[in-house]
């Protein structure tokens, strides 16, 4: 790579021809060279022989010269070998060739161009290397100077600078190592346990911080940023030299991450660095520099990594293992998590890869005591939450000798933190010292109002001051089922009560039943505690026809009967139903009639039939996208206790 060219030494014989006295022979010297000139390398032996022709009988010897170019000194390279030279700096050589043959002699200058050999690594990394992205500011520059060489045999290595306003908080990446143009160059190529590893000169006056940003989006199993727990930062004091290491094994990567050609694998493993000396303001223009060699991705062993840690504290599961590798809500939680590996508990049934491994010495208890909390919202959203209102869930705890006290606190909390509950259990010990915990949340009141968990935490009392500096508590195979111990849930086809919910529309809360029923597998359970009544539709609650029949033609209502069965707490003395209906579009108003139950059986259940066809109103409503039902008999003053259930609503087209 060509770095610096020099205009032609003025040497007193610089491009002459010198004839001179031959014995009579009458010949002249003619110095030729090849029409093609090699590069000359620093630090590398050039061969001028490849260059000069030379006439048999001549006798030809070379002096070296080159011109610095930042200080103007002319200097010489001894020769060695008689045509054999080095280059020491980066820039262009002048051979001064002396022909003799008897008495005759000659002199010819020629040019030779020198260049740097760049590692390959450099050259790619370099902000114009086929690697070289980084955030703004960062410019990365390939340099020559030996000064700041670290690596054995290098040839290169790079200036880093940065010159802006952001005060990057959480680290800017200067260097980016998932490029497919790289994996050749990296000593590990399997990186079963690998570590990236580079040297920072730190030319300033300030440390500066490294930590990576890994994304494993082939597994979809590790992704850490700055303030990972699983990250030990490294730090490069100032003016002096210092080696950086990361293992990837200690972050859960145990294969290579990359971004392909295609972009079907779009890894990522990049690294950060931090300034201690950036403005505390946003505005303020800065600039550092720092120096950079021998970047590799290198095998790990104890010898050369006396002090990096390659236990891995990453899931090496999927959410299919077990819900202890699901979305936390870090922030609600009072103990932090990382996965063991090591310790898990496998049956005949399941194999566990990784555990949840808790602890307690940097966390303070919160309303929950010491908690993990997990985020189905984060992890599902907000439309596939699980319903806690019935099925069961499972899970291995295991816990440390100086946690005596093993009973569990499960924590739930409703969609919109509507509701929340607490639940004290105490596990089951089992032979290999693992305790197993089985809880029906159908069997119990406390889960009735979780229809839809966003979160779901564990807290252990058995954890307090006296030992949170010690306690260890291992979570594993946290499995929850929906329909465990209940029928196989019911479907449109077995009425509209299975229909979606317009909960933004709808004035009450909904859950699916499984204990109350009426001649069938479940009813939608309506209750109305911290809803505030519409102004159109009272307390109501409204079935999205428009989302249930998605893709299909939407009911034409206009001309059929709907029928169901409801059930009303004792609360509710009136048993007026509205019922009102949306035309798709919304471009007319909701029609609406009151119907008033049958008389209520002996297990009190009540029957409801409308005949839309036999009201007129009800005309217009051929593409139905909504259905409510609005109770006249729940107001402010019974709302917080009044339920009612639906069951069995069925819709039928009338015989015309």
């Amino acid at each position: 790579m060509k770095l610096k060219t020099l205009v032609p030494l003025l040497l007193p014989l610089t491009a002459v021809l010198v004839s001179g006295c031959d014995g009579g022979q009458g010949n002249s010297l003619n110095i030729q060279f090849s029409f093609i000139t090699p590069t000359a390398y620093v630090g590398e032996e050039y061969d001028f022989s490849d260059v000069l022709s030379m006439e048999e009988g001549v006798n030809y010897s070379i002096d070296v010269y080159y011109q610095n170019f930042y200080t103007m000194e002319e200097k010489t390279l001894p020769v060695t070998n008689g045509f054999s030279f080095t280059p020491t700096e980066l820039f262009d050589i002048s051979v001064l060739v002396t022909a003799k043959k008897g008495r005759a002699t000659a002199q010819k200058t020629k040019n030779v161009p020198v260049s740097q050999r760049a590692d390959p690594v450099d050259e790619l990394l370099e902000s114009s290397g086929d690697a070289g992205w980084a955030d703004n500011g960062f410019s990365k520059e390939l340099i020559t100077d030996s000064t700041y060489f670290k690596e054995e045999n290098g040839h290169s290595a790079l200036s880093v600078r940065y010159q802006g306003s952001n005060p990057y908080p959480w680290g800017g990446v200067f260097m980016t190592l998932n490029s497919f143009f790289l994996l050749p160059h990296w000593t590990d190529q399997t990186w079963e346990n690998a570590v990236i590893s580079f040297w920072i000169f730190n030319s300033t006056d300030y440390a500066l911080e490294f930590q990576p940003r890994i994304v494993d989006e082939y597994t979809g199993l590790t992704d850490i940023d700055w303030g990972n727990q699983l990250i030990v930062p490294q730090f490069a004091e100032p003016n002096g030299w210092t080696e950086i290491n990361f293992s990837l094994k200690h972050m859960g990567i145990q294969h290579p991450l990359f971004v392909d050609e295609d972009g079907i694998r779009n890894d990522t493993v990049s690294i950060k660095t931090k300034w201690a000396g950036t403005p505390e303001s946003g505005d303020e223009v800065y600039n550092y520099q720092f120096f950079l060699d021998g970047v590799d991705i290198v095998p790990y062993t104890a010898d050369r990594f006396p002090n990096v840690d390659t236990t891995s504290y990453a899931t090496a599961e999927t959410l299919d293992y077990g819900w202890e590798n699901m979305e936390r809500d870090d922030g609600w939680s009072s103990a932090g998590a990382v996965y063991d590996r090591d310790f898990v508990n496998s049956s005949a049934e399941h194999d566990s890869l990784s555990s949840m491994l808790l602890s307690f010495n940097v966390k303070e208890p919160n309303v929950n005591g010491y908690a993990v909390v997990l985020s189905p919202e984060a992890q599902f959203g907000n439309d596939e939450l699980p319903s806690f209102t019935h099925g069961v869930l499972e899970l291995d705890v295991h816990f440390s000798a100086d946690v005596t006290n093993h009973s569990m606190e499960i924590i739930a909390v409703q969609k919109e933190w509507t509701h929340s509950t607490r639940f004290a259990a105490t596990p089951a010990s089992t032979a290999n010292g693992w305790d197993h915990l089985t809880i029906d949340f159908g069997e119990h009141e406390q889960f009735v109002n979780i229809s839809e968990g966003v979160r779901l935490g564990f807290a252990f009392p058995g954890v307090d001051a006296s030992n949170k500096a010690t306690a260890e508590v291992h979570l594993d195979n946290i499995f929850f089922d929906q329909y465990a111990g209940v029928p196989e849930p019911e479907t449109i086809a077995d009425g509209w009560e299975n229909a979606a919910i317009d909960t933004g529309w709808s004035s009450a809360n909904t859950a699916v039943d499984n204990n109350e029923s009426k001649d069938s597998a479940s009813s939608l359970k309506v209750t109305f505690d911290g809803k505030e009544q519409n102004a159109a539709n009272g307390y109501a609650v409204i079935l999205n026809l428009e989302t249930t029949f998605a893709g299909s033609a939407f009911p034409d209502i206009h001309q059929g009967t709907i029928e169901m069965d409801i059930k009303f707490s004792s609360d509710i003395t009136n048993h007026e139903i509205e019922v009102f209906a949306v035309q798709n579009g919304w471009n007319i108003p909701a029609v609406r009639a009151v119907v008033s139950p049958s008389s209520v059986d002996e297990n009190g259940w009540a029957h409801l039939t409308l005949d839309f066809g036999a009201d007129a109103a009800f005309n217009v409503i051929t593409e139905c996208i909504r259905l409510g039902f609005g109770f006249k008999g729940v107001d402010n003053n019974n709302k917080e206790t009044a339920t009612t259930y639906l069951d069995n609503i069925i819709f039928t087209e009338n015989e015309l």
